[in-house]
């Protein structure tokens, strides 16, 4: 029997009026005493069918009691058999359904499936496992997208729009293509191939190719502001830079949240300053080796997990100023971050550290055609952005070393469960303190740190997040921010 209760205009989404709804049920069922009454049963009947239901659920074998003879797997995927079989990690014996649940989990961490499933099957006293892997229908090619703003309601405003396209199922492995465009202030277009060597996908290469082009600007320091040291120019000057990147690393993948990487970097392109009177080429040829740990449950608004990354460089920077003076700078490099996020209840700590720093000698460097060429000229460390001193511009600090940390609190304001998808909305401030030098014998006393902070509002949609802050320094510099869209 159905009864329809007359709920008028209600939708779905209208939770506020649940109390409403409840109410007509109540009053249908009411009304509908007359045909329902035939369904009654009495007492005795009512109470036979629980023995019997009780006697039935006792002669269930629950399935950590099972013994699995054979895996079949439903593949309605572009990855191999054989991909499935290593993600999942199904043993035959005895079953562990906390093992099972947890493979399907890191099965459903390649973000690459609409569904998967399980049963047993029962076939003359044996058990098959069954499991049905269903790809995205919305697939293989999947597109992101971004939009950043970044105002002081001054004289500055850096504005960025990028979309990214990822085609997977490219090999049985599972190999994605990722392809990359940025316009605005900084100009990107990039592809990145992971290929992985083995079903497991535990060993991969990673080549990639990327042109950039932004303008940079040189900023004067005003009477109030800190100086990074005394090699720190007073001239304010717009560069604009060109670069080619390429590049290719081997990797190791032992968990899905560890990842231990060897590769190399070149970069070849060329600076302006001063309109087209100052000009130089510059190439930078790194190789490299590091380590990535990552349990972070959302990258925007994480509320558990830790991120920890460590690399170790091998750099040299060759720089040719105007076809006349040539300058070549070794440096080893090294950056280390840190990152953890803890929550209670709705309130969510997230933490940040991190350190990047060089041996190049800039004592020794020498000055020409308006270019220190100590610098490192192809990428100089840079702290300003939403919570990266929040207030100041992107970029406002450049130097070869860089030290940052930070705390952002934040408070989960509404859930809005819509049941196949949430939308939580987010409030918080950040604290922020930072700096880069350039003098390699600073001490951390030496160091001139600013200060920041921030106020912020987010939603987590299901297109990406939407975040608007205002960030403001101890040197009253502040800047209003709008970003939506997926970080990549």
């Amino acid at each position: 029997m159905l009864l329809t209760p007359a709920v008028g205009d209600m939708e779905t989404a209208d939770f506020d009026r649940m109390p409403e709804a409840l109410q007509k049920g109540y009053q249908i069922t009411r009304l509908s005493e007359a045909s329902l009454k035939p369904l009654k049963v009495d007492s005795a009947v009512y109470q036979d069918y629980v023995e019997r239901k009780q006697a039935r659920r006792k002669l269930l074998e629950f399935g950590d009691q099972m013994t699995i003879s054979d895996v079949v797997i439903n593949n309605n995927t572009s990855l191999s058999d054989e991909v499935l079989k290593d993600r999942l990690d199904v043993d035959l014996g005895l079953l562990d359904t906390a093992k099972l649940e947890e493979s399907i989990s890191n099965l459903n961490a390649l973000d690459r499936f609409e569904s998967v499933d399980f049963e047993i099957h029962k076939n003359d006293g044996s058990n098959a496992l069954f499991l049905d892997v269903e790809e995205r229908s919305w697939g293989p090619s999947f597109l992101d997208f971004r939009v950043n703003i970044e105002d002081d309601f001054s004289t500055s405003t850096l504005y960025s729009a990028g979309v990214r396209i990822t085609n997977t199922g490219l090999s049985e492995y599972g190999a994605e293509l990722m392809t990359e465009l940025e316009l605005g202030n900084r100009k990107v277009a990039g592809v990145e191939l992971f290929a992985p060597l083995v079903a497991s996908q535990e060993f991969f290469i990673r080549p990639w190719g990327k042109y950039i082009a932004e303008q940079v600007t040189q900023y004067d320091l005003t009477d109030d502001e800190k100086k990074i040291d005394e090699q720190e120019s007073v001239i304010i000057l717009t560069s604009r830079t060109k670069e080619w990147r390429m590049g290719a690393e081997l990797g190791w993948q032992p968990e899905l949240w560890s990842q231990f990487s060897v590769g190399a970097d070149f970069v070849v392109g060329e600076e302006t300053r001063g309109g087209a009177l100052f000009r130089r080429e510059f190439s930078q040829d790194k190789q490299y080796i590091s380590i990535t740990l990552d349990t972070l449950d959302n990258r925007v608004f994480p509320s558990s997990g830790s991120y920890f990354h460590a690399q170790l460089s091998s750099v040299r920077d060759t720089v040719l100023d105007n076809q006349l003076f040539e300058k070549v700078i070794d440096s080893n490099q090294v950056e280390v971050e840190l990152s953890h996020a803890q929550s209670i209840g709705r309130h969510t700590l997230f933490g940040e550290l991190s350190y990047q720093g060089t041996d190049v000698d800039r004592a020794a460097a020498i000055t020409s055609f308006g270019f220190d060429t100590g610098e490192l000229v192809v990428r100089l460390r840079e702290l300003g952005g939403l919570f990266n001193l929040s207030g100041l511009p992107q970029g406002r600090l450049r130097g070869d070393n860089s030290a940052f940390g930070s705390l952002i609190y934040r408070y989960r304001l509404q859930d809005n469960d819509f049941g196949l998808f949430k939308t939580p909305v987010y409030v918080g401030a950040s604290i922020e303190r930072g700096s880069v030098w350039n003098n390699p014998d600073f001490s951390i006393k030496d160091i001139p740190f600013y200060n920041a902070g921030s106020i912020f509002a987010g939603v987590d949609t299901i297109i990406g997040p939407v975040l608007v802050a205002y960030g403001i320094t101890d040197s009253e510099h502040d800047s209003f921010y709008l970003s939506l869209g997926t970080q990549f």
